[in-house]
């Protein structure tokens, strides 16, 4: 009896290994952990392709279907290659579960560090204010504070790269928080001038990013005085599908506000071939 109870012991990885064949879904998961997991300077950390940010992991869409169907949690199956935690070889469909549990968590640090690295590279507020937001999202979803994310150096726009490391509350102190006060107060310091003069609809405008253009074709953009005395302001589009006689198509957008209460009134266009010409500003 006792000899049965080892043979089938012995026998139970390859039976197990045979299943992988006769039931797909179970090399599946296997395969879908050897794509999420990847090592970074001897790190484990997670690829691209093996996490989707704040929403459940491949692997786990994979491991709810064989909990549906009632696979048992000591079914073994093999690891073509090594993952956190386990070598390549036979694991428990237990294991799996463990590994892609600890997938999804990390899924969601990576998420945070990705929008951090948008706004290193950026230096953008918008970037920053969403790497802050993220972070608190994470935080909220469970993820420690204290979590360790491998070393990456990351390009900055105009400037040297940025090697970032540590924990990811250390990542948004260092990089996130500052970024997003220096920014915001260069944007301050930049809108300023038109927060002193313009007000409701022809502010909004003024910081719109439009290059604006007064009557006559005159620059308005950098002059909050001169767009606050007119209430007749133009823009230039370039049609991305547009040309005509070996030019350029110019769509002049033409804008009225009322000139006492800042209200938009109306917008009409006009399109031309090449340039607008200064009788059109008008």
């Amino acid at each position: 009896m006792k000899a049965l109870l080892a043979l089938a012991m012995l026998c139970a990885p390859l039976i197990a290994h045979a299943d992988t064949f006769r039931y797909p879904p179970l090399k599946e998961l296997a395969d879908s952990l050897n794509v999420a997991w990847i090592q970074r300077d001897g790190v484990w950390w997670l690829s691209d392709r093996g996490e989707e940010g704040m929403k459940p992991p491949p692997c786990q869409k994979i491991v709810d279907k064989l909990v549906k169907e009632n696979i048992a949690d000591t079914t073994i199956f093999p690891l073509e290659r090594d993952i956190k935690d386990y070598k390549a070889g036979p694991h428990t469909f237990a294991e799996y579960k463990a590994s892609c549990t600890q997938v999804a968590y990390l899924s969601k640090a990576k998420a945070f560090t990705d929008e951090a690295f948008m706004a290193i590279n950026f230096r953008d507020e918008e970037f920053a204010k969403r790497c802050i937001d993220r972070y608190d999202e994470v935080i909220k979803a469970g993820v420690k504070p204290t979590e360790i994310v491998p070393t990456s150096k990351i390009a900055v726009r105009g400037g040297p790269d940025v090697e970032v490391s540590g924990s990811i509350e250390d990542i948004r102190i260092k990089h996130c928080d500052p970024l997003y006060k220096k920014v915001a107060e260069e944007k301050a310091k930049r809108e300023a001038p038109y927060r002193a003069v313009l007000k409701g609809d022809k502010l909004d405008a003024a910081l719109s990013g439009r290059f604006w253009m007064l009557p006559g074709k005159v620059e308005g953009a950098n002059s909050p005085k001169l767009l606050a005395a007119n209430n007749v302001w133009f823009y230039e589009m370039e049609p991305s599908d547009g040309s005509c006689a070996n030019r350029k198509t110019i769509i002049l957008y033409r804008w009225q506000f009322d000139q006492k209460t800042s209200k938009f009134l109306k917008a009409t266009e006009k399109q031309f071939c090449g340039a607008a010409p200064a009788s059109a500003y008008r």
